[in-house]
């Protein structure tokens, strides 16, 4: 696993954030202000209630949905 690192995000791949609808850019997204290292660095994917979500989840682009 890759340890977050938040200070140079784009040298890492966050696959479940970069597939989900929800996604700004680099650490954040419509559930978070700052997404949270167990989902940045691959722990959690997103798919159940997490601390602070306000409710949103990982939700798949269109784009994801079609390489599944």
């Amino acid at each position: 696993m890759i340890p977050a690192d938040k200070d140079n995000l784009n040298s890492y791949n966050i696959p479940v954030c970069n597939n989900c609808i929800h996604h700004i850019a680099d650490d954040k997204c419509d559930a978070f202000e700052n997404i949270p290292d167990e989902i940045l660095n691959g722990q959690n994917d997103h798919s159940e209630p997490f601390p602070g979500d306000k409710g949103i989840r990982f939700e798949p682009t269109e784009t994801a949905k079609l390489k599944q």
